[in-house]
């Protein structure tokens, strides 16, 4: 078998190398002997780990990265094991050596084992300075585990905020990835309109955004639609909410958050009416429009993001719309939703190169809106919208 005949896409090994130096030069930078971070068991929340590795696992994986060393894999295998690959292994770039825990995260009394791999890893380099990634997002035994080894000996410190901004800003080869995976957004958005008929389910619409996807590179990713007659609210729902059959003179919202090849997340949601839409949907749809411009028009390099938040709820406010009190605007990467955010406790500023989704909703007992659009920041602003799909209200 050809060497990465399996993988459907992924970066260089230029890219790689290039976040590898970033990493490096930080951690001897910081006199610090090695980073850690933890990935979930779902794909779409292993945004750190495949920062580092390009890869991803059905399970929890872990990934120390050493200041003068090739990097340590904890993955999920036969217990108890170890392979050494010297960075000669194509699956796995970049790594020195790979250790197997059969660990299931819905079983209690195996919660420890990576950690217990690492920490006598650790012990046996000698390691006294380290740096976790993320650490109130990993397991609690993880944590202690990792803490306690050092306890009197060494210092476990977080080092996320460095980590989060390296991710945020995208490289050329990055922003390629994300522009392949609007355009099969755009692309499968048609097959949506081509193949939606009344009769058929809300979870029929969000298998052929799956399908067709899939079939352009796309592996995973949220992808909500939720339907209603007129006169209520048809929010985007999750695959156990898809159950409803829709007819004519419905209308419903449509999500598609899934990635394209290589991994890179993009958003686009628009609504769609099977038949002619109500003047309500159109007059909220324009006003989600006219709210998501303003709040554009501040997204520029240097920006505060609690700042505007602030002042899209005042905007909100001011035209009689629903303020939002949850998120408005995110980065977007190897995560669906990552930093920085646009709400009220985001700390990062904006900088060039930075990939956001920008999504202001308009819910009331008679209608749900949803609009969402992604843009990069830029030297002189932002980039504008990307998606090719038109911002309207379509009608089936």
């Amino acid at each position: 078998m050809a060497e990465n005949e399996r993988k459907i896409a992924g970066v260089s090994k230029g890219e790689l190398e290039r976040r590898w130096a970033l990493v490096r030069d930080h951690l001897r930078e910081r006199k610090i002997d090695a980073l850690i971070a933890v990935s979930t068991e779902a794909p779409n929340n292993s945004g750190y780990t495949r920062w580092l590795t390009d890869a991803t696992s059905a399970y929890r994986h872990v990934v120390v990265f050493h200041a003068n060393d090739l990097m340590t894999v904890v993955e999920h295998g036969f217990h108890g094991t170890r392979r050494e690959v010297k960075g000669a292994d194509a699956q796995h770039p970049g790594v020195g050596e790979i250790l197997n825990v059969a660990e299931f995260p819905a079983v209690n009394y195996n919660q420890r084992y990576e950690a217990e791999a690492i920490v006598a890893m650790l012990k046996g380099r000698g390691y006294a300075r380290v740096a976790l990634i993320n650490p109130d997002g990993m397991p609690w035994a993880f944590v202690e585990m990792i803490k306690g080894a050092l306890a009197g000996k060494g210092e476990v410190i977080d080092e996320t905020e460095a980590f989060d901004r390296w991710r945020a800003i995208k490289s050329a080869e990055e922003k390629d990835f994300i522009m392949q995976a609007i355009r099969m957004q755009d692309a499968v958005f048609e097959k949506v309109l081509e193949k939606t008929r009344p009769g058929m389910r809300d979870l029929e619409v969000a298998s052929i955004i799956y399908y067709e996807g899939r079939l352009l590179g796309s592996t995973h990713g949220t992808i909500m639609s939720g339907s209603a007659p007129k006169g209520q609210p048809a929010p985007i729902l999750p695959p156990n909410a898809q159950g409803r059959r829709f007819e004519t003179g419905d209308y419903m919202a449509v999500l598609l958050e899934n990635t394209g090849p290589g991994g890179y997340f993009a958003e686009v949601a628009r609504p769609i009416s099977l038949g002619k839409p109500s003047d309500e949907l159109l007059e909220n749809f324009e006003k989600a429009k006219a709210a998501q411009a303003y709040s554009t028009s501040l997204m520029k390099p240097g920006a505060d993001c609690r700042e505007i938040f602030k002042a899209y709820n005042e905007y909100m406010k001011q035209h009689g719309l629903p303020e939002e009190g949850r998120i408005h605007s995110h980065a977007q990467g190897y995560d669906i939703v990552q930093r920085p955010l646009i709400r009220f406790d985001e700390p990062m500023k904006l900088e060039p190169d930075m990939f956001f989704a920008v999504h202001p909703a308009i819910s009331s007992p008679t209608n749900f809106t949803f609009v969402c659009d992604n843009l990069f920041i830029t030297a002189e602003g932002n980039s504008g919208w990307l998606h090719a799909t038109e911002r309207k209200v379509f009608e089936i």
